[in-house]
């Protein structure tokens, strides 16, 4: 990918739209295949000139925040757990719920937040390949 490199789980193909890659968003990427999908998006926040304590404070807040924007935009979007860079929930998508893990990553003045999800009755399944498929990814 363009930014990042990640090994999935599954061989998926690129798409073109992802509820999970807004307009604002600096850059990303959205795959999936019938199981399993993954998506990145990145924002640039070199002009705040944050140093390491104040990106770990951003990581944290940019999870609340995403909790929040969720709450109002994807339906049936229902939190399962979250710490400080790690968001797990469910929502629905054209009638089909998903379970989905969203991990917030800094490098170099910008902000990743990279999602894996799958359909809820898969969620045994993926869940540890998510947290695999999190460690992967290396930036490029």
């Amino acid at each position: 990918m363009a930014d990042i490199t990640v090994t999935l789980p599954q061989h998926m193909s690129k798409g073109s739209d992802s509820v999970f890659i807004g307009s604002d968003a600096d850059g990303g990427e959205y795959y999936s295949n019938n199981n399993v999908g993954f998506a990145y998006a990145r924002y640039d926040v070199s002009d705040l000139g944050l140093e390491d304590e104040g990106l770990s404070d951003l990581k944290r807040l940019f999870i609340i925040s995403m909790d929040e924007t969720f709450k109002g935009e994807l339906e049936g979007y229902k939190k399962k757990s979250n710490t400080d860079d790690l968001l797990k929930f469910y929502y629905t998508e054209d009638g089909e719920k998903y379970y989905s893990e969203l991990q917030v990553g800094v490098n170099d003045g910008q902000v990743y937040m990279f999602i894996a999800f799958c359909k809820s009755n898969n969620e045994t399944k993926f869940v540890g390949k998510f947290n695999t498929l999190f460690k992967s990814i290396k930036y490029n």
